[in-house]
């Protein structure tokens, strides 16, 4: 495992992500070693409205909408062979399976990707039977985990 570097690191890309999943995230991209050129962070997926919806509205009206209904992928991290969809949780939980499936189809849709498209969940804790369930849906789950690590946020977040 490598070592996390001085704490607030954290970049500003992860808008959208809680303080652990940021620190998740982090450790992931440093121990997979993943370059950052690869990586989209809080990438949106509209959410399609309907044309009576947009006839009521002025194209300012519309922007705002649009941007607020839209769906945020954690991550995307276009590789070269394949596009990979990258949900990032405190640990292993249901709810991922309906967001990458969501996610991923919505992403082909909008985006068009030329390249296969899979998904990914990366965690802090596993919970085998959940993760059974989403390997079943062809989701791969990558636990970053390390009691030392936890520690060492846990001492960071009391700081806070």
């Amino acid at each position: 495992m490598s070592e996390l570097p001085p704490w607030p690191y954290f970049p500003r890309k992860f808008p959208h992500l809680k303080l652990v999943e940021r620190y998740i995230a982090t450790k992931w991209v440093m121990d997979e070693r993943i370059p950052d050129s690869q990586l989209k962070w809080d990438v949106k997926l509209y959410v399609p409205l309907p044309e009576h919806v947009k006839r009521l509205l002025t194209p300012e009206e519309l922007r705002m909408t649009q941007e607020l209904t839209a769906k945020r992928i954690d991550c995307v991290w276009e590789k070269e062979n394949e596009i990979v969809i990258v949900e990032v949780k405190d640990k292993v939980r249901h709810s991922a399976l309906g967001q990458l499936l969501a996610y991923r189809d919505m992403y082909i849709e909008q985006y068009k990707p030329r390249k296969p498209v899979r998904m990914l969940l990366v965690c802090g804790a596993d919970d085998p039977p959940v993760r059974k369930v989403l390997e079943k849906y062809g989701i791969e789950v990558k636990v970053v985990y390390s009691p030392e690590s936890f520690a060492r946020l846990l001492k960071h977040l009391k700081a806070v």
